[in-house]
């Protein structure tokens, strides 16, 4: 049975210590089958070329139509040692992705039949449940994960007292 996610955002704080290529601090692997023919899914995030790259293998379709590969990758190189806001948001009505990094905007896509605004929406379906697995091929920080199912990523940046703190 497939599970429709409908829209979704996941957001953390993420410090690097080198973002070399290959370090992966999200995965989610799993299957579903579209029609009678069984295909693996996941969902990772991880650097490439000082780059974050998220990918979407079989995640998003319509139907039997189902999207194999969706890449989003960031346009800011990611700095070591530096605290960032990571956002990816997906809305299920425009089929909409927007990637952020500290409330920029670095990569938007349209999961639809044209991979435009117009078109059918390809919403995300999520087979059989699975652990999602955090910063195992990871060197670095990582804090306050959350994963919530709206369309829309709360631009705060004020989320910490700006006098400091500790932990």
């Amino acid at each position: 049975k497939n599970f429709l996610t409908g829209s979704f955002v996941i957001e953390f704080w993420l410090c690097p210590s080198l973002a070399e290529s290959g370090e992966q601090f999200f995965s989610w692997r799993s299957s579903r089958n579209v029609g009678a023919i069984p295909l693996y899914q996941d969902i990772r995030a991880s650097f490439f070329n000082n780059h974050v790259e998220w990918v979407f293998n079989n995640i998003f379709g319509s139907g039997n139509k189902v999207e194999s590969e969706v890449i989003i990758t960031s346009s800011d190189s990611i700095i070591p040692q530096k605290w960032a806001r990571h956002q990816i948001s997906y809305d299920d009505e425009t089929g909409l992705i927007e990637y952020r990094i500290d409330g920029k905007i670095q990569a938007v896509r349209y999961v639809t039949s044209t991979q435009r605004e117009s078109g059918e929406v390809f919403n995300a379906r999520l087979g059989v449940p699975a652990d999602i697995e955090i910063c195992t091929k990871y060197s670095g920080l990582i804090d306050e994960i959350c994963i919530s199912r709206t369309s829309h990523a709360a631009i705060n940046q004020d989320f910490y007292a700006r006098k400091g703190g500790r932990f």
